[in-house]
């Protein structure tokens, strides 16, 4: 899930989180690609500003 996260792959990850939801967990809802995206993006977009942080170091 962080690699597709770090490569910026929004609908691979919303594909991710839907079969984690659905057959892992066993959770279907109608909604359950909509919310998976947002949450894709949300995870996409926070990885990207970590990433465009200056390193301390």
């Amino acid at each position: 899930m962080i690699r597709l996260a770090q490569a910026y792959k929004v609908d691979e990850l919303t594909t991710y989180l839907v079969l984690i939801e659905q057959h892992w967990i066993g959770v279907e809802r109608e909604n359950s690609e909509r919310v998976c995206a947002s949450v894709a993006h949300q995870i996409v977009t926070a990885w990207s500003e970590i990433d465009t942080q200056p390193n301390d170091k």
